[in-house]
Protein backbone atom coordinates (compact mmCIF):
# COMPACT_ATOMS: atom_id res chain seq x y z
CA UNK A 1 0.00 0.00 0.00
CA UNK A 2 2.04 3.47 -1.41
CA UNK A 3 0.73 7.46 -0.26
CA UNK A 4 0.69 9.45 -3.34
CA UNK A 5 -1.48 12.49 -3.63
CA UNK A 6 -2.77 13.30 -6.86
CA UNK A 7 -6.04 15.58 -7.38
CA UNK A 8 -9.66 15.06 -6.15
CA UNK A 9 -12.49 14.10 -7.72
CA UNK A 10 -14.70 17.26 -9.34
CA UNK A 11 -17.80 14.83 -10.11
CA UNK A 12 -20.51 13.44 -8.05
CA UNK A 13 -22.18 10.93 -9.42
CA UNK A 14 -24.91 8.44 -8.49
CA UNK A 15 -24.36 4.15 -9.36
CA UNK A 16 -27.59 1.91 -9.40
CA UNK A 17 -28.14 0.03 -12.22
CA UNK A 18 -26.11 2.01 -14.53
CA UNK A 19 -23.92 1.38 -17.75
CA UNK A 20 -21.74 4.46 -18.68
CA UNK A 21 -24.39 7.29 -17.69
CA UNK A 22 -24.91 9.53 -14.23
CA UNK A 23 -27.82 8.06 -12.44
CA UNK A 24 -31.09 10.13 -12.78
CA UNK A 25 -32.31 12.50 -9.35
CA UNK A 26 -35.30 9.65 -9.47
CA UNK A 27 -32.36 6.61 -9.25
CA UNK A 28 -30.89 8.23 -6.60
CA UNK A 29 -34.25 9.01 -4.71
CA UNK A 30 -34.75 5.45 -4.94
CA UNK A 31 -31.25 4.29 -3.50
CA UNK A 32 -32.11 6.67 -0.49
CA UNK A 33 -35.04 5.01 0.52
CA UNK A 34 -33.63 1.87 0.63
CA UNK A 35 -30.66 2.75 3.07
CA UNK A 36 -31.37 1.06 6.56
CA UNK A 37 -28.31 1.07 8.09
CA UNK A 38 -24.98 2.89 7.46
CA UNK A 39 -20.91 2.93 9.08
CA UNK A 40 -19.16 5.87 8.66
CA UNK A 41 -15.15 5.17 8.40
CA UNK A 42 -12.73 8.15 9.44
CA UNK A 43 -9.52 8.17 6.87
CA UNK A 44 -7.13 11.01 6.72
CA UNK A 45 -6.84 11.83 2.83
CA UNK A 46 -8.77 12.02 -0.02
CA UNK A 47 -8.24 8.58 -2.11
CA UNK A 48 -6.91 9.85 -5.73
CA UNK A 49 -8.55 7.88 -7.75
CA UNK A 50 -10.24 4.50 -7.27
CA UNK A 51 -9.60 3.30 -10.70
CA UNK A 52 -7.70 -0.12 -9.94
CA UNK A 53 -5.10 0.76 -12.69
CA UNK A 54 -4.17 4.20 -11.80
CA UNK A 55 -4.85 3.21 -7.62
CA UNK A 56 -1.53 4.12 -5.72
CA UNK A 57 -2.58 5.34 -2.44
CA UNK A 58 -3.78 3.05 0.53
CA UNK A 59 -7.22 4.39 0.56
CA UNK A 60 -7.59 4.37 -3.09
CA UNK A 61 -6.23 0.66 -3.18
CA UNK A 62 -8.30 -0.26 0.10
CA UNK A 63 -11.53 1.01 -0.89
CA UNK A 64 -10.69 -0.13 -4.51
CA UNK A 65 -10.93 -3.73 -3.36
CA UNK A 66 -14.62 -3.81 -1.95
CA UNK A 67 -15.36 -2.31 -5.24
CA UNK A 68 -13.37 -4.08 -7.68
CA UNK A 69 -12.38 -8.22 -6.87
CA UNK A 70 -9.80 -9.80 -8.62
CA UNK A 71 -9.17 -13.10 -10.09
CA UNK A 72 -7.75 -14.14 -7.26
CA UNK A 73 -7.54 -12.98 -3.67
CA UNK A 74 -4.52 -13.07 -0.61
CA UNK A 75 -5.15 -15.10 2.26
CA UNK A 76 -4.22 -14.73 5.64
CA UNK A 77 -0.78 -16.13 5.02
CA UNK A 78 -0.27 -13.96 2.02
CA UNK A 79 -0.35 -16.77 -0.30
CA UNK A 80 -3.41 -16.33 -3.47
CA UNK A 81 -6.65 -18.09 -3.34
CA UNK A 82 -9.06 -18.09 -6.36
CA UNK A 83 -11.74 -15.29 -5.90
CA UNK A 84 -13.39 -14.57 -9.75
CA UNK A 85 -11.26 -17.14 -10.74
CA UNK A 86 -12.87 -20.68 -10.50
CA UNK A 87 -9.27 -22.37 -11.15
CA UNK A 88 -6.37 -22.11 -12.13
CA UNK A 89 -4.01 -24.21 -13.90
CA UNK A 90 -0.41 -23.95 -14.41
CA UNK A 91 0.42 -25.72 -17.90
CA UNK A 92 3.77 -25.07 -17.97
CA UNK A 93 6.51 -22.11 -16.34
CA UNK A 94 4.99 -19.85 -18.77
CA UNK A 95 1.32 -20.40 -19.53
CA UNK A 96 -1.47 -20.25 -17.30
CA UNK A 97 -5.10 -21.73 -18.26
CA UNK A 98 -7.71 -19.30 -15.92
CA UNK A 99 -11.72 -20.24 -15.65
CA UNK A 100 -14.29 -18.21 -14.68
CA UNK A 101 -17.03 -18.69 -11.91
CA UNK A 102 -20.50 -18.09 -14.12
CA UNK A 103 -23.13 -15.27 -12.52
CA UNK A 104 -20.20 -13.27 -11.21
CA UNK A 105 -21.77 -9.67 -12.58
CA UNK A 106 -21.04 -6.10 -12.42
CA UNK A 107 -22.92 -3.44 -10.78
CA UNK A 108 -25.17 -2.72 -14.06
CA UNK A 109 -26.14 -5.96 -14.10
CA UNK A 110 -23.76 -7.21 -17.17
CA UNK A 111 -21.75 -10.53 -16.70
CA UNK A 112 -18.09 -10.26 -16.01
CA UNK A 113 -16.23 -12.66 -18.79
CA UNK A 114 -12.86 -13.37 -19.95
CA UNK A 115 -13.12 -10.61 -22.59
CA UNK A 116 -13.77 -7.96 -19.22
CA UNK A 117 -10.34 -10.07 -18.00
CA UNK A 118 -8.36 -9.64 -21.43
CA UNK A 119 -9.43 -5.43 -21.36
CA UNK A 120 -8.43 -4.98 -18.60
CA UNK A 121 -4.97 -6.45 -18.70
CA UNK A 122 -4.48 -4.98 -21.76
CA UNK A 123 -5.32 -1.92 -21.00
CA UNK A 124 -2.39 -1.83 -18.10
CA UNK A 125 -0.61 -2.93 -20.54
CA UNK A 126 -0.92 0.09 -23.08
CA UNK A 127 2.24 2.28 -22.82
CA UNK A 128 -0.65 5.35 -23.81
CA UNK A 129 -2.19 4.49 -20.52
CA UNK A 130 0.92 5.17 -18.51
CA UNK A 131 -0.95 3.06 -15.66
CA UNK A 132 1.58 3.32 -12.73
CA UNK A 133 0.75 -0.66 -12.77
CA UNK A 134 2.55 -1.71 -16.10
CA UNK A 135 5.90 -2.87 -15.34
CA UNK A 136 4.76 -6.51 -14.19
CA UNK A 137 2.02 -6.84 -16.94
CA UNK A 138 5.52 -6.78 -18.99
CA UNK A 139 6.01 -10.33 -18.45
CA UNK A 140 2.78 -10.65 -20.26
CA UNK A 141 3.48 -12.22 -23.84
CA UNK A 142 -0.26 -13.36 -24.91
CA UNK A 143 -3.95 -13.20 -23.55
CA UNK A 144 -6.54 -16.03 -25.18
CA UNK A 145 -10.29 -15.95 -24.97
CA UNK A 146 -11.48 -19.80 -25.59
CA UNK A 147 -14.67 -18.84 -23.96
CA UNK A 148 -16.56 -16.48 -22.31
CA UNK A 149 -15.14 -18.27 -19.43
CA UNK A 150 -12.08 -19.35 -19.80
CA UNK A 151 -8.66 -17.69 -20.92
CA UNK A 152 -5.19 -18.80 -21.27
CA UNK A 153 -2.03 -16.34 -20.70
CA UNK A 154 1.31 -17.01 -21.87
CA UNK A 155 4.27 -14.98 -20.29
CA UNK A 156 7.23 -13.97 -21.84
CA UNK A 157 9.50 -15.53 -18.83
CA UNK A 158 8.92 -17.09 -15.44
CA UNK A 159 7.28 -14.80 -13.33
CA UNK A 160 7.13 -16.12 -9.72
CA UNK A 161 4.49 -13.46 -8.52
CA UNK A 162 3.01 -13.88 -11.82
CA UNK A 163 -0.85 -14.68 -9.20
CA UNK A 164 -0.02 -11.84 -6.45
CA UNK A 165 0.97 -9.29 -8.91
CA UNK A 166 -1.64 -9.50 -11.29
CA UNK A 167 -4.58 -12.10 -10.74
CA UNK A 168 -5.45 -10.21 -8.02
CA UNK A 169 -6.22 -6.96 -9.74
CA UNK A 170 -9.49 -6.01 -9.94
CA UNK A 171 -11.45 -6.42 -12.93
CA UNK A 172 -13.20 -3.42 -14.86
CA UNK A 173 -15.70 -4.04 -17.53
CA UNK A 174 -15.05 -3.27 -21.00
CA UNK A 175 -18.18 -2.36 -22.16
CA UNK A 176 -18.42 0.97 -19.90
CA UNK A 177 -14.64 1.59 -19.57
CA UNK A 178 -14.32 1.46 -23.20
CA UNK A 179 -16.80 4.40 -23.50
CA UNK A 180 -16.17 6.28 -20.80
CA UNK A 181 -12.14 6.33 -21.04
CA UNK A 182 -10.42 8.17 -18.89
CA UNK A 183 -13.06 9.58 -17.02
CA UNK A 184 -14.29 6.09 -15.54
CA UNK A 185 -12.99 6.76 -12.27
CA UNK A 186 -15.87 9.08 -11.79
CA UNK A 187 -18.25 6.41 -12.25
CA UNK A 188 -16.06 3.17 -11.42
CA UNK A 189 -18.35 0.05 -11.89
CA UNK A 190 -16.51 -3.09 -10.69
CA UNK A 191 -18.43 -6.75 -9.29
CA UNK A 192 -17.53 -6.07 -5.75
CA UNK A 193 -19.42 -6.27 -2.80
CA UNK A 194 -20.04 -2.70 -2.51
CA UNK A 195 -20.96 -0.01 -5.50
CA UNK A 196 -19.86 3.73 -6.08
CA UNK A 197 -22.59 6.06 -5.92
CA UNK A 198 -20.48 8.95 -4.92
CA UNK A 199 -17.79 11.05 -3.82
CA UNK A 200 -18.22 14.87 -2.39
CA UNK A 201 -15.40 17.70 -3.21
CA UNK A 202 -14.22 17.29 0.05
CA UNK A 203 -13.05 13.21 -1.11
CA UNK A 204 -16.07 12.23 1.11
CA UNK A 205 -16.49 8.71 -0.50
CA UNK A 206 -19.81 6.61 -0.82
CA UNK A 207 -20.55 3.19 -1.16
CA UNK A 208 -23.80 1.07 -1.10
CA UNK A 209 -24.10 -2.47 -0.62
CA UNK A 210 -24.40 -4.62 -3.62
CA UNK A 211 -27.20 -6.98 -3.00
CA UNK A 212 -25.97 -9.01 -5.93
CA UNK A 213 -22.78 -9.98 -5.01
CA UNK A 214 -21.60 -13.42 -6.28
CA UNK A 215 -20.38 -14.28 -2.62
CA UNK A 216 -22.71 -13.55 0.40
CA UNK A 217 -24.21 -10.01 0.00
CA UNK A 218 -22.55 -7.25 2.85
CA UNK A 219 -24.97 -6.77 5.84
CA UNK A 220 -24.38 -2.72 6.08
CA UNK A 221 -26.35 -1.17 3.48
CA UNK A 222 -24.21 2.06 2.91
CA UNK A 223 -20.29 2.89 3.95
CA UNK A 224 -19.35 6.13 4.26
CA UNK A 225 -15.43 7.08 3.99
CA UNK A 226 -15.19 10.52 5.46
CA UNK A 227 -12.04 12.60 5.00
CA UNK A 228 -11.01 14.49 8.43
CA UNK A 229 -7.53 15.50 8.10
CA UNK A 230 -7.29 16.49 11.43
CA UNK A 231 -6.10 13.60 14.20
CA UNK A 232 -7.84 15.45 17.00
CA UNK A 233 -10.85 16.12 15.43
CA UNK A 234 -10.86 11.97 14.43
CA UNK A 235 -10.05 11.82 17.95
CA UNK A 236 -13.60 14.01 18.91
CA UNK A 237 -15.93 12.53 16.01
CA UNK A 238 -15.24 8.81 17.39
CA UNK A 239 -15.63 9.89 20.95
CA UNK A 240 -19.24 11.73 19.93
CA UNK A 241 -20.04 8.56 17.89
CA UNK A 242 -20.25 10.90 14.46
CA UNK A 243 -17.65 8.01 13.08
CA UNK A 244 -18.27 4.26 13.86
CA UNK A 245 -14.61 3.16 13.06
CA UNK A 246 -10.81 4.62 12.34
CA UNK A 247 -8.11 2.10 11.07
CA UNK A 248 -4.36 3.04 11.36
CA UNK A 249 -6.00 6.61 11.52
CA UNK A 250 -5.05 7.58 15.12
CA UNK A 251 -0.92 7.45 16.61
CA UNK A 252 -0.63 5.39 19.79
CA UNK A 253 -0.84 7.76 22.43
CA UNK A 254 -4.30 9.09 21.42
CA UNK A 255 -5.36 5.22 21.60
CA UNK A 256 -4.50 4.61 25.01
CA UNK A 257 -7.71 7.56 25.86
CA UNK A 258 -9.96 4.93 24.48
CA UNK A 259 -9.40 2.06 26.70
CA UNK A 260 -12.18 2.03 29.38
CA UNK A 261 -14.35 3.22 26.72
CA UNK A 262 -17.96 2.14 26.73
CA UNK A 263 -18.51 3.69 23.62
CA UNK A 264 -15.49 1.92 21.44
CA UNK A 265 -13.07 -1.00 21.44
CA UNK A 266 -9.82 -0.61 20.26
CA UNK A 267 -8.45 -3.69 18.27
CA UNK A 268 -4.65 -4.41 17.39
CA UNK A 269 -3.38 -7.13 14.66
CA UNK A 270 0.25 -7.73 13.27
CA UNK A 271 1.08 -6.02 10.13
CA UNK A 272 2.86 -6.02 6.77
CA UNK A 273 3.73 -2.36 7.24
CA UNK A 274 7.50 -1.08 7.75
CA UNK A 275 8.67 2.31 8.08
CA UNK A 276 11.99 3.12 7.14
CA UNK A 277 14.70 5.80 6.89
CA UNK A 278 15.62 5.97 3.40
CA UNK A 279 19.05 7.72 2.08
CA UNK A 280 19.73 9.68 -1.07
CA UNK A 281 23.07 7.37 -2.04
CA UNK A 282 24.07 10.24 -4.74
CA UNK A 283 25.29 11.80 -1.71
CA UNK A 284 28.89 11.93 -1.54
CA UNK A 285 28.64 11.53 2.06
CA UNK A 286 25.85 9.06 2.47
CA UNK A 287 27.35 6.67 -0.27
CA UNK A 288 29.51 5.95 2.69
CA UNK A 289 28.32 2.31 4.36
CA UNK A 290 30.09 3.48 7.65
CA UNK A 291 27.91 6.44 7.66
CA UNK A 292 24.53 5.43 7.30
CA UNK A 293 25.22 2.59 9.94
CA UNK A 294 26.56 5.00 12.60
CA UNK A 295 23.02 6.43 11.58
CA UNK A 296 21.89 3.48 12.31
CA UNK A 297 23.22 3.09 15.58
CA UNK A 298 22.73 6.31 17.10
CA UNK A 299 18.84 6.00 16.65
CA UNK A 300 17.33 5.05 19.39
CA UNK A 301 14.71 2.74 17.61
CA UNK A 302 14.01 0.83 20.97
CA UNK A 303 12.96 3.89 23.39
CA UNK A 304 10.84 5.14 20.15
CA UNK A 305 8.87 2.03 20.28
CA UNK A 306 8.91 1.90 23.69
CA UNK A 307 7.32 5.13 24.44
CA UNK A 308 5.81 6.53 21.26
CA UNK A 309 4.12 3.30 20.40
CA UNK A 310 3.73 1.50 23.47
CA UNK A 311 5.40 -1.50 22.80
CA UNK A 312 2.90 -1.93 19.71
CA UNK A 313 5.41 -1.73 17.13
CA UNK A 314 8.68 -4.42 16.58
CA UNK A 315 11.79 -3.60 15.57
CA UNK A 316 12.67 -4.64 11.70
CA UNK A 317 15.31 -6.22 10.61
CA UNK A 318 14.50 -5.63 6.96
CA UNK A 319 11.61 -4.98 4.76
CA UNK A 320 10.08 -8.35 5.45
CA UNK A 321 8.28 -8.75 8.50
CA UNK A 322 8.37 -12.05 10.80
CA UNK A 323 4.69 -12.78 9.41
CA UNK A 324 6.12 -13.02 5.99
CA UNK A 325 7.12 -16.52 4.61
CA UNK A 326 10.52 -15.21 2.80
CA UNK A 327 11.46 -13.56 6.22
CA UNK A 328 15.15 -14.11 6.84
CA UNK A 329 15.95 -13.25 11.03
CA UNK A 330 19.58 -14.13 10.98
CA UNK A 331 21.05 -10.45 9.14
CA UNK A 332 22.90 -7.73 11.10
CA UNK A 333 21.20 -5.12 13.43
CA UNK A 334 21.57 -2.02 14.87
CA UNK A 335 20.83 -2.01 18.36
CA UNK A 336 21.34 2.04 19.64
CA UNK A 337 24.86 1.69 20.50
CA UNK A 338 26.71 5.41 20.83
CA UNK A 339 29.83 4.42 20.57
CA UNK A 340 29.92 1.92 17.87
CA UNK A 341 28.45 5.17 16.01
CA UNK A 342 31.26 7.37 16.60
CA UNK A 343 34.20 4.94 15.54
CA UNK A 344 32.25 4.28 12.80
CA UNK A 345 32.10 7.76 11.69
CA UNK A 346 36.05 8.38 13.04
CA UNK A 347 36.86 5.18 10.22
CA UNK A 348 34.85 7.15 7.59
CA UNK A 349 37.14 9.90 8.22
CA UNK A 350 34.29 12.27 9.54
CA UNK A 351 36.54 13.04 12.94
CA UNK A 352 34.69 15.12 15.62
CA UNK A 353 36.05 18.25 15.78
CA UNK A 354 35.97 19.41 19.05
CA UNK A 355 35.34 16.11 21.03
CA UNK A 356 32.25 16.42 23.22
CA UNK A 357 32.15 20.34 22.35
CA UNK A 358 29.11 22.18 20.36
CA UNK A 359 30.65 21.31 16.69
CA UNK A 360 29.06 19.27 14.74
CA UNK A 361 31.15 16.71 12.22
CA UNK A 362 28.79 17.57 9.57
CA UNK A 363 25.16 18.44 9.21
CA UNK A 364 22.81 16.66 7.51
CA UNK A 365 18.85 17.44 6.34
CA UNK A 366 16.15 15.52 7.15
CA UNK A 367 12.41 16.02 5.37
CA UNK A 368 9.61 14.43 6.48
CA UNK A 369 5.51 15.13 6.02
CA UNK A 370 3.50 17.88 8.87
CA UNK A 371 1.90 15.14 10.54
CA UNK A 372 2.75 15.84 14.00
CA UNK A 373 3.15 11.86 14.97
CA UNK A 374 5.96 12.26 12.11
CA UNK A 375 7.50 15.56 13.57
CA UNK A 376 7.63 14.39 17.09
CA UNK A 377 10.04 11.03 16.07
CA UNK A 378 11.95 13.42 13.61
CA UNK A 379 12.87 15.92 16.32
CA UNK A 380 13.79 12.14 18.58
CA UNK A 381 16.58 10.91 15.52
CA UNK A 382 17.97 14.97 15.61
CA UNK A 383 18.38 14.57 19.51
CA UNK A 384 20.26 11.00 19.07
CA UNK A 385 22.31 12.58 16.06
CA UNK A 386 23.69 15.15 18.29
CA UNK A 387 24.60 12.56 20.24
CA UNK A 388 27.22 11.41 18.23
CA UNK A 389 28.50 14.26 16.30
CA UNK A 390 25.75 15.07 13.32
CA UNK A 391 23.92 18.29 12.96
CA UNK A 392 20.52 17.14 11.87
CA UNK A 393 18.30 19.87 10.41
CA UNK A 394 14.34 19.27 9.97
CA UNK A 395 12.25 20.35 7.13
CA UNK A 396 8.69 19.50 6.86
CA UNK A 397 6.68 20.01 3.95
CA UNK A 398 2.81 19.73 3.02
CA UNK A 399 1.98 15.90 1.59
CA UNK A 400 2.84 16.80 -2.34
CA UNK A 401 5.69 19.20 -2.21
CA UNK A 402 7.35 16.65 0.41
CA UNK A 403 6.60 13.62 -1.66
CA UNK A 404 8.06 15.06 -5.09
CA UNK A 405 10.65 16.30 -3.57
CA UNK A 406 11.91 12.50 -2.62
CA UNK A 407 10.64 11.36 -6.14
CA UNK A 408 12.98 13.45 -7.68
CA UNK A 409 15.68 12.59 -5.28
CA UNK A 410 16.03 15.95 -3.64
CA UNK A 411 16.75 15.12 -0.13
CA UNK A 412 19.30 13.97 2.11
CA UNK A 413 17.74 11.54 4.31
CA UNK A 414 14.14 11.31 4.72
CA UNK A 415 11.00 8.82 6.57
CA UNK A 416 8.05 6.91 5.01
CA UNK A 417 5.83 4.30 5.62
CA UNK A 418 4.91 1.14 3.26
CA UNK A 419 1.79 0.07 4.77
CA UNK A 420 2.04 -3.17 3.04
CA UNK A 421 4.48 -5.63 2.45
CA UNK A 422 3.07 -8.47 1.45
CA UNK A 423 5.27 -10.57 -1.04
CA UNK A 424 8.90 -10.74 -1.51
CA UNK A 425 9.05 -9.50 -4.42
CA UNK A 426 8.37 -6.01 -3.56
CA UNK A 427 12.21 -6.16 -2.81
CA UNK A 428 12.46 -5.71 -6.77
CA UNK A 429 10.03 -2.80 -6.60
CA UNK A 430 12.23 -0.86 -3.67
CA UNK A 431 16.11 -1.87 -4.72
CA UNK A 432 16.63 -2.51 -8.34
CA UNK A 433 18.29 -0.72 -10.06
CA UNK A 434 15.38 -0.41 -12.95
CA UNK A 435 13.28 0.99 -9.81
CA UNK A 436 14.29 3.97 -9.99
CA UNK A 437 11.36 6.68 -10.01
CA UNK A 438 8.98 6.60 -11.96
CA UNK A 439 9.64 3.13 -12.95
CA UNK A 440 9.07 2.38 -9.10
CA UNK A 441 10.34 3.39 -5.81
CA UNK A 442 14.07 3.28 -5.81
CA UNK A 443 13.81 6.28 -4.79
CA UNK A 444 17.23 6.35 -2.79
CA UNK A 445 19.01 5.22 -6.20
CA UNK A 446 20.26 2.70 -4.45
CA UNK A 447 23.07 0.13 -7.03
CA UNK A 448 24.18 -3.21 -5.98
CA UNK A 449 24.96 -5.59 -9.32
CA UNK A 450 24.47 -8.67 -7.24
CA UNK A 451 21.11 -7.33 -5.78
CA UNK A 452 19.93 -7.05 -9.13
CA UNK A 453 20.77 -10.25 -10.16
CA UNK A 454 19.37 -12.20 -7.15
CA UNK A 455 16.30 -9.93 -7.64
CA UNK A 456 16.08 -11.23 -11.32
CA UNK A 457 16.71 -14.79 -10.67
CA UNK A 458 14.09 -14.61 -7.70
CA UNK A 459 11.13 -13.50 -10.03
CA UNK A 460 12.65 -17.04 -12.34
CA UNK A 461 12.48 -18.93 -9.95
CA UNK A 462 9.18 -21.22 -9.12
CA UNK A 463 10.61 -23.39 -6.42
CA UNK A 464 9.34 -22.08 -3.13
CA UNK A 465 12.22 -23.17 -1.27
CA UNK A 466 14.90 -21.73 -4.05
CA UNK A 467 12.87 -18.53 -3.91
CA UNK A 468 13.49 -18.87 0.06
CA UNK A 469 17.03 -19.44 -0.06
CA UNK A 470 17.44 -16.39 -2.65
CA UNK A 471 15.54 -13.69 -0.98
CA UNK A 472 17.39 -14.74 2.07
CA UNK A 473 20.48 -14.04 0.75
CA UNK A 474 18.64 -10.39 -0.15
CA UNK A 475 18.91 -9.95 3.28
CA UNK A 476 21.54 -10.07 4.29
CA UNK A 477 23.23 -7.93 1.48
CA UNK A 478 20.29 -5.17 2.06
CA UNK A 479 21.22 -5.65 6.09
CA UNK A 480 24.73 -4.95 6.10
CA UNK A 481 24.48 -2.48 2.88
CA UNK A 482 21.85 -0.74 4.63
CA UNK A 483 20.43 1.28 1.78
CA UNK A 484 17.19 1.43 4.25
CA UNK A 485 17.34 2.13 7.88
CA UNK A 486 14.30 -0.37 8.44
CA UNK A 487 12.87 0.88 11.46
CA UNK A 488 9.88 -0.84 12.66
CA UNK A 489 6.59 -2.55 11.71
CA UNK A 490 4.01 -0.97 13.63
CA UNK A 491 1.28 -2.94 14.76
CA UNK A 492 -2.33 -2.25 12.60
CA UNK A 493 -5.25 -0.84 15.12
CA UNK A 494 -8.91 0.13 15.16
CA UNK A 495 -11.06 2.41 16.71
CA UNK A 496 -14.34 0.89 16.55
CA UNK A 497 -17.84 1.65 17.97
CA UNK A 498 -19.16 -0.94 19.60
CA UNK A 499 -22.70 -1.06 17.68
CA UNK A 500 -20.66 -2.58 14.76
CA UNK A 501 -20.23 -6.23 15.19
CA UNK A 502 -18.11 -8.62 13.99
CA UNK A 503 -15.21 -6.23 12.26
CA UNK A 504 -11.34 -8.04 12.42
CA UNK A 505 -8.04 -6.86 11.55
CA UNK A 506 -5.91 -7.98 9.08
CA UNK A 507 -2.37 -8.03 8.70
CA UNK A 508 -3.31 -6.23 5.17
CA UNK A 509 -4.65 -3.45 6.82
CA UNK A 510 -7.37 -3.81 4.41
CA UNK A 511 -11.50 -3.01 4.82
CA UNK A 512 -12.48 -6.56 3.71
CA UNK A 513 -13.77 -7.16 7.23
CA UNK A 514 -16.47 -4.78 6.41
CA UNK A 515 -18.09 -7.41 4.05
CA UNK A 516 -18.97 -9.84 6.89
CA UNK A 517 -19.75 -6.95 9.28
CA UNK A 518 -22.95 -5.76 10.86
CA UNK A 519 -25.09 -2.99 12.43
CA UNK A 520 -26.40 -3.64 16.35
CA UNK A 521 -28.87 -0.83 17.48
Amino acid sequence: MIYIKMYRFLFVLFLVGITACPNTKKEGKQLQKDINNELVIGIENAPANLDPRFATDAYAIRIGKLIFPGLVTLDENFKPKPLIAEKIETLNDTTYMITLKKGVRFHDGQELTASDVEYTFKSIMDPELKSPHASGFQKINKIEVLDPYTLKITLNEPFAPFEEQILVFGIIPKHVAENLKDKFNTNPIGAGAFKFEKQLDGGDVYLVKNTNYFETPPHIDRLIFKVIPDVTVRMLELLKGSIDLTQNALPQTLLERFKNSDKVNVMYSPSASLTYIGFNLNDPMLKNSKVRKAIAYAINREDIIKYKFEGHATLARGALGPINWAYEPNVSTYEHNVEKAKKLLDEAGYKDPDGDGPKARFELVFKTSTEKERIDIAKIYIDNLKNVGIQLSLRTHEWGVFFTDIQEGNFHLFSLKWPFVAYPDFLYYIFHTKSFPPNGANRGRYTNAEVDKLLDQSRKELDRGKQKEIFSKLQNILADELPYIFLWHEENNAVVNKRVKNYTLSASGDFQSLINSSISE
